[in-house]
């Protein structure tokens, strides 16, 4: 089924991004701080 693997790639690429995103915004905020 390569729809089903096309679902959890997206699904993987999703997660990495906002978890780069928070690791980013928290980052930022100790620097503010």
């Amino acid at each position: 089924m390569p729809i089903l693997d096309m679902v959890m790639l997206g699904f993987l690429l999703v997660v990495a991004v906002v978890g780069l995103g928070w690791f980013i915004y928290e980052l930022r905020k100790d620097d503010d701080r």
